[in-house]
Formats: C-alpha cells, structure tokens, sequence
C-alpha cells in the first residue's frame, strides 16, 4: 500500500496528511461492506455440510439402532419364549401321557371289581340254589332262596349293562393311547430339531445387537465431534458481526480526528497518539478476524473429514471377519423351521382332543354309575335277608343250623358286594376330576415365529438401508463438503483490506517519528469519547494500552458503580 500520497501541495508524511485517513476509512469500508455478504454465504455453506452430514449421521444412528437394546431383547424374548412353549408342550403331552396311563389303571381297577363283582354274584346264586334243595317243603326258607335270586338276577343285569360301558371305553382308551403315543414322537422329534435352531437364532441376534453396541460405540465421538464443529463453526460465524462493529469503531475515531483536523491549526501531537490508537485496534481485529476465519474453514473442512470417517465406520463393519451370521439367515432358517412348528400344532390340537375323549367317556361312564350304587341298596337288602333268616334258624334244628351256615356265607358275600361297589364308586370319582387343558394354551407357536421374522425383516431392511447409503453416499458427501468449503472467501476485499490497513498504520507510525507534544485537554477529550464508544471489553483494553492516563478514571467510574447508594443500602436492608 501507498503510505504517502500525492496533493495539490505535493508529496507528505502520511501521518500528517487527512487524506492518509480518508483513504484508511474509505477502505476499512469497503471491508465492512463485504462482511454480511461473506458471512451469509458461509452460513450457506455451513448448513449445506449440516444438512449432508446429517443424511449420514441420520443414517449411523439407524444403523446403531436397528437392533437397539429394547428391539433385540423383544426378539430374543420372542425367541426364547418359543423354546419355552416347545419345552411347555413336551411336558404337557407327557402330562397327558401320563393322564392315560392313570385313567388306563382306573378302568383295570375297575375292572378287577367287576371280575369280583361276577364272581360273587355267582357264589350268590349258588347259595340261593343250595337253599332251595336243603329247604324243599320248608315255605319260609324256599321263600328266602327265592328272594336272594332275584336280588342276583336284578344285581347281574345292572352290573352287565355298566360293564359293557367300561369295555367300550377301555377299548377307545387304548385307540387313543397309541395314537397320543405317535403325537409325543412327534412333538419330541420335532422340539428337538427346532429348539437348538431356536437357541442359535437368539445367539446370532445377541451378537448382532453386541456388534451394533460396539459400532454405536464408535459412532458417538465421530458424531459428537461433527456436532461440536457445527457449534464451533456457528459460534465462529458470530465474528462477522462482531468484525462490522469494530471496523465501524475505528472509522468513527477516524472520522472524530478527520473533524478535528479539518478545525484545528495545530493538531500534529494528536495525530500521532490517535494512530497508535487506530493501529492497534486495527491490528488487533484483523488478526482476530483471520484466525476466526480460519477456524470456519477448519470446522467445515473437518465436517467432511468426518463425513469420511463415518463411510470408514461402516465399511470396515460391512468388511469385518468374524461378524456374527446375518439376521436374514436366520430369518430364513425360521422360515424353514416353520413346518416343524406347523407339525407341533397340528399335533397339539390332535392331543387336545385326547382330553375331550376321556372326558366323554368318563362322564357316559358317570351316568351309569347308578347301578353300580344299586348294588349297595342289593347288599343291604341281602344282609336284611340273611339276619332274618339266621334268626328263624335258631327254632329249627338241624335244618336250621344248615340254613344258618348258608345264611352266613350270604351275608359275607353281601358285604363283599358292598365293597367293590365302593371301590367303583371311589374310583368313577377320580375319573371324572381330571380337568382337560385349553387348546390353545401356551399361545399360537407359529404365529409367534412369524411375528419375530417379520420384526427380523424389518431390522434388517432398516439396517441395510441405512449401510447402503453411507456405502453409496458418503464420500459424494465429503466431497460435496469440499467443494462448499473451498468456495469460501474470507480474504478477497475482506481479510487482505484489513490486513492491508494494519500494515499501513504500523508503517505511517514508523514515518511520523517522534510525536510533538499533544494538547493534554484536547487528547483526553478525544480518548474519553473514543472509549465510550466500544462495546467489547477487548477493544477497551486495547485503548488502555494507549492511553494508559484513562485507566486510573475508568477503574474510579467502576468502583463508584459497585458500590451502592446509601438509600440503595437502606432499601435493600429494610
């Protein structure tokens, strides 16, 4: 720059020359001019890159989220839970298993009963004949014979008509047993090729979710890093606003000695001090404006670094050795698994039936139940018969004491009677208490399956969606980053101006030489007005440095503004 210039008067000191001034002024505005335009096309660029490295970080987050930590444990928890419903189901067709086994031993009870129930009734029958020959001519013994028949008579019939009841179900019991017996083959043939399979996919998803935690992981500084360049960046923005105030301060302690120059006729002592002044706050906001500028430029430049550091991320998690299987392999395995799951139903839902079958049965056998209780009306009776007829023994000799035998015999065999009617009795009732389990419980296990594939479905579309745009994205970004950053301007007609002025000032100082003494009244007035003007602590502090006589003033002014008035402390106390 041209420190001196040629006037009508010809060559002169810059230091001493208004048009030296004039030109400072001119050209810190022209500087001030191109600082909203800059700084608006830097906010351009500035949330362009934060528009581009939010598609990525967007994108990371899915991926770190796609199998977040509620996701993967609502599918493990989903899979788990299948294996127990498959453990579940095993152990119930083997409770029923178990059920037919009992109800198979209650009919051979039964059973057994009957066998004695026959047998009796026979030796019954035989009494009653053994009667009728001892007793021949004897009207009241032949009468006793009579009876103790017909009691027999009644007694088989009944007992017949419930017996066939409890062939018939013996019968369909042991149909169902061997076809229940295929179902738990089934069930446990195919619980135990699908549980491990079960056990494999919640594995493969626990590793999946493990990796995404560690990517997620990784992913965080390189986010937050991006984040604190954005708020670096915009607090950096703020300079330019900053900077325009600054210029304006200068050019306004310009303007104020350009005034006095133009009415003073002596003013060379205040000349010298103010460009000291106007150097140093010039020097100082030109500095600062580049290295704020610079820091703009960094923070975006290092967005895009960033941008690449997140395409480096995810390709070297797509490119790893020893990732865990990927979930559209198990999704696929379910899939395959899924007749398996199809033939445990099929199966439940036929050894559901099982228990509708013993039920009916039980309860048909329950409804005859009554001949079997009139069987301890027919004990009763006999026993009334046979007393009857022992006591009218004891008055007949020895046709008496032969009848009486017989009546002992027939009174013994009546209590027998009355026993197996009981042990039947008892035995119907343990029958009929076995409740039967719900169809459907333990849930519908393919529906279940289907619902974890289709949440597997969808993790795995939002995570590979997500990885294929920052595969196929994210270096186009960075790029489109640098090609926004390099684009900025901060130096043309802007930090050069600036610069340009600083370097002008330090050397008009340097050609002035020494400074005739200032006017005292004058250059104090001149720094109390150019001090009430800044509004940054910084460009205070540099006026100090100038005009270090203010200082001792300006900390007087402060510490009367710190202390309170008295009615202040009056008020504040009552």
């Amino acid at each position: 720059m041209t420190l001196a210039f040629q006037t009508p008067r010809g060559e002169v000191k810059a230091a001493l020359d208004p048009a030296f001034f004039q030109t400072i002024h001119d050209r810190l505005e022209q500087a001030r001019r191109e600082i909203e335009q800059r700084f608006l096309n830097a906010g351009g660029v500035l949330l362009e890159a934060r528009e581009n490295i939010q598609v990525l970080t967007e994108a990371l987050d899915r991926i770190a989220g796609s199998f977040g930590r509620d996701r993967a444990d609502q599918t493990i928890g989903a899979l788990r839970g299948a294996i127990a419903q498959l453990q579940e189901r095993i152990a119930r067709e083997h409770g029923r298993g178990d059920d037919l086994q009992a109800t198979a031993e209650r009919l051979s009870t039964i059973q057994a009963e009957i066998s004695k129930i026959h047998a009796i009734l026979g030796y019954l029958a035989a009494c009653a004949v053994s009667t009728r020959i001892t007793a021949a001519g004897n009207d009241k013994f032949m009468s006793f014979a009579d009876e103790i028949a017909n009691y027999v008579q009644k007694a088989e019939h009944e007992v017949a008509g419930f017996s066939r009841k409890v062939g018939q179900m013996t019968s369909e019991l042991d149909r169902i047993g061997e076809e229940h017996a295929h179902v738990i083959e089934v069930v446990g043939s195919a619980a135990a090729a699908a549980a491990p399979q079960l056990i494999e996919a919640a594995q493969v998803v626990d590793r999946r979710r493990a990796e995404l935690e560690k990517l997620a992981g990784h992913a965080g500084p390189v986010m937050h890093a991006a984040a604190s360049k954005f708020g670096g960046a915009l607090s950096a923005l703020q300079v330019g606003d900053m900077t325009r105030q600054r210029i304006e301060h200068v050019q306004e302690n310009i303007q104020a000695l350009l005034d006095l120059m133009r009415g003073a006729t002596d003013d060379a002592g205040l000349r010298i001090p103010v460009l000291r002044l106007l150097s140093a706050l010039t020097g100082a906001l030109s500095q600062d404006f580049d290295t704020d500028a610079r820091a703009i430029v960094g923070a975006l430049q290092g967005v895009a670094v960033d941008a690449r550091d997140i395409h480096s991320l995810v390709g070297n998690f797509t490119g790893r050795k020893g990732r865990a299987e990927p979930t559209h392999d198990v999704v696929e395995r379910l899939g395959a698994m899924r007749h398996l799951v199809e033939g445990i139903e099929a199966a439940g839902r036929r050894s559901a039936e099982v228990d509708g079958t013993i039920r009916r049965l039980a309860v048909e056998l329950l409804d005859n139940k009554e001949d079997i209780g009139n069987l301890r009306h027919v004990q009763s009776d006999i026993r009334l018969l046979a007393i009857n007829a022992y006591l009218h023994c004891s008055r007949m000799g020895d046709l008496g004491r032969t009848i009486g035998v017989i009546a002992t015999e027939i009174n013994r065999e009546g209590d027998k009677l009355g026993r197996s009617a009981n042990v039947i009795l008892q035995t119907l009732g343990a029958l009929g208490g076995t409740d039967a389990a719900p169809a459907d419980a333990g849930g519908d296990l393919v529906a279940g399956l289907d619902a974890v594939g289709g949440a597997l479905r969808e993790m795995d579309k939002e995570l590979g969606g997500s990885i294929d745009l920052i595969a196929t994205r994210g270096e186009t970004i960075a790029a489109r980053i640098d090609a926004a950053v390099q684009g900025l301007d901060f130096s043309g007609a802007l930090g050069e101006q600036l610069a340009a002025c600083s370097a002008a000032l330090r050397q008009a100082i340097v050609e002035a030489g020494p400074a005739p003494e200032a006017p005292a009244e004058a250059l104090a007035a001149f720094s109390e007005a150019a001090y009430g003007r800044y509004t940054m602590n910084s460009e205070r502090e540099l006026h100090l440095n100038v005009f270090p006589e203010l200082r001792a003033r300006v900390a007087a002014v402060d510490a009367s503004k710190a202390e309170p008035a008295e009615e202040d402390v009056d008020e504040f106390l009552l």
